[in-house]
């Protein structure tokens, strides 16, 4: 079974992200010398403790591996004790105060654990990985100003039909052909996630399929137009699209759903109660992951949606939200790949936090690339 926290140790995560939040909180109210102020940080012995360490990587590591923050310096000790002494100003982010410092006390114990050279068992890491995410997800949704309650998770589907050399007949007939097979597909799939088909309302015609029941629809589509919709290495192809939507409070087993469609996705997109900040969004994704956006959008001069590209563009991660001008709340979190392999698993391996985390910099390109792969696993037992 795969882990969640595989490609990093959760006490590096638990230091990095206090050490970064602390930083950041304190910054934003007092500046990025903060920690000078004998009344803001620990005292002016604190400070020369701090500088002297920072003295002596400088003179013995390359300066593309020096800490960037004085507070990387300080004992994990110390950060508690700055987070208490400005309890008021974390509280916003660890909204319960006596269940954070529960969680830190017991991050502190198991890090003396592992600093004494001692093992930890595996339910003590699985606890250490639970804080850790705890931590994460607390501190992620502090920067972006949101929650990540999802109301209705979206797939998209392409198939696509060779058309090179046939007639428009034969395209037509090509295409109604391979829709009926999604019909087929779309049955079975129902019937071995549990679905009633008493509960759902088929609607059809030669070009397009939708099936709606409670909480879930799914639609296939295609043109009636024989012409040219896609090509790949120089040969045309005529484009059939689906789009699944499963509603909170599905009852859908959604991994029997998709092993019976047999057909990796390539768009998985999520839609949040809440809207997110998306300029806050982009700054974090500079200051802390160093990203750049590959693509953005804006109405009425408010940025509303930041995308960003892994593996040479094949895969695309982002957010939107509503415009505040339109009087609209919510937002979206979003994978897509252009890759012919696609999604069999993202919604296992890149759900809401996992792309949050990367774009806000918890969780690193290389770790994100490696959940990418993960998600283009098929699964067993699914049709060809």
């Amino acid at each position: 079974m795969e882990s969640s926290t595989f490609y990093e140790d959760p006490l590096e995560i638990i230091e990095r992200s206090l050490r970064d939040v602390i930083h950041d909180v304190l910054s934003l109210k007092y500046g990025p010398t903060w920690h000078q102020d004998a009344k803001i940080g620990l005292g002016p012995k604190w400070v020369k403790r701090l500088e002297a360490k920072e003295k002596g990587d400088e003179g013995i590591l390359k300066p593309e591996i020096v800490y960037d923050l004085p507070l990387a310096y300080a004992e994990f000790s110390e950060l508690s004790k700055l987070l208490e002494k400005h309890m008021e100003l974390f509280t916003p982010i660890f909204k319960n105060w006596v269940t954070f410092l529960a969680y830190y006390h017991t991050a502190e114990k198991l890090r003396n654990i592992v600093k004494h050279h001692r093992d930890l068992s595996p339910t003590q890491y699985q606890l250490l990985a639970g804080i850790a995410g705890e931590f994460e997800t607390a501190i992620n949704f502090w920067r972006v100003g949101s929650g990540l309650e999802v109301k209705r998770k979206i797939f998209q589907f392409t198939d696509l039909v060779p058309i090179e050399e046939k007639s428009d007949e034969e395209i037509l007939a090509n295409s109604s052909s391979r829709m009926g097979e999604w019909k087929v597909r779309l049955a079975d799939a129902a019937k071995r996630s549990s679905l009633n088909p008493k509960e759902f309302n088929p609607t059809e015609s030669e070009f397009e399929y939708t099936l709606q029941g409670p909480h879930i629809s799914v639609r296939i589509y295609t043109s009636s137009n024989p012409s040219e919709s896609h090509r790949i290495n120089e040969k045309p192809f005529k484009g059939i699209y689906g789009e699944l939507i499963e509603n909170s409070g599905c009852r859908i087993n959604l991994d029997e759903f998709l092993k019976a469609v047999g057909k990796p996705y390539f768009h998985i997109a999520y839609d949040l109660a809440e809207t997110i900040n998306v300029e806050a969004l982009s700054k974090w994704s500079l200051e802390r992951a160093g990203l750049n956006p590959a693509s953005s959008g804006s109405y009425n001069q408010e940025l509303t949606d930041v995308e960003y590209s892994l593996l040479g563009g094949k895969i695309r991660v982002g957010a939107w939200k509503y415009a505040e001008s339109i009087g609209r709340e919510g937002g979206r979190l979003f994978a897509t790949t252009g890759s012919q392999e696609g999604f069999w698993r993202a919604h296992i391996f890149l759900d809401p936090k996992k792309l949050l985390g990367f774009m806000v910099g918890s969780i690193t390109p290389k770790a994100m690339m490696h959940l990418v792969r993960l998600s283009q696993i098929p699964m067993q037992n699914s049709k060809s």
